[in-house]
């Protein structure tokens, strides 16, 4: 579908005399479709592989879905990357300095239990936290493997949503993943400023137009505020 829409624009631009439309506007059209389509391809294929009921199975061509499984691995990179920052950000909120009174106490102690004291205010923490840290990296490694390896959801009407929340403790990355992707997108503004048009145009006492001359009325709506000479 996007490159029959491709065509009919670039058509319109090579030919504008056949479409009705200023030139400039097709040129318009074409720019936001090659900013924008990229970005909704991708943000479909990534909903389409978190969803245990497709995956990668729904690519039949094997270099389109080595391709899907790169991307993929990207973002999951870019995701895991972020879930490692929090975790050492937490962690390093919840370590606390040693009070003055312990300080003091410390001095008064022979510098053996001074020393075994450091040992195990700093370096053990130090040791404990990288041996999660690596421990953590593997487990994200093996998410994603795990992830794919799993046979696919046989039931068509499962609630992913539902299902994510239940192994966000098995897939913590993908989860996030899932809760980003499969959320109910937010609708832009020209949209809603399209059915309130459409509403003041289609009132009580003008319910039978027809919807030819309805969408005329519109687009003629439209070019009246864009100034647009009519012919």
């Amino acid at each position: 579908m996007f490159l029959q829409l491709l065509e009919h624009i670039t058509y319109g631009i090579d030919h504008p005399e056949t479409t009705g439309f200023a030139i400039e506007n097709l040129e318009s059209m074409m720019q936001n479709f090659q900013t924008y389509w990229p970005k909704l391809e991708e943000s479909s294929l990534v909903a389409m592989i978190i969803d245990p009921r497709y995956k990668l199975d729904a690519i039949k061509d094997k270099y389109k879905k080595k391709a899907s499984r790169e991307k993929f691995d990207k973002i999951f990179c870019k995701y895991e990357e972020k879930n490692t920052a929090q975790a050492l950000s937490s962690a390093s909120t919840q370590t606390q300095p040693p009070s003055t009174s312990s300080t003091l106490k410390a001095k008064s102690t022979n510098p053996g239990q001074i020393l075994a004291k450091k040992f195990k205010e700093k370096i053990l923490p130090l040791a404990q936290r990288l041996f999660t840290d690596s421990n953590s990296r593997v487990s994200q490694k093996s998410e994603i493997i795990n992830y794919f390896s799993e046979p696919r959801i046989v039931n068509p009407e499962e609630d992913i949503l539902k299902w994510w929340k239940t192994n966000q403790t098995r897939f913590p990355v993908l989860s996030k993943i899932a809760r980003d992707y499969l959320a109910a997108q937010a609708t832009s503004v020209p949209s809603e400023r399209g059915f309130s048009k459409s509403g003041l145009t289609v009132t009580d006492l003008r319910n039978s137009l027809h919807h030819e001359t309805v969408r005329c009325l519109m687009c003629l709506n439209s070019w009246f505020k864009l100034d647009f000479e009519l012919k």
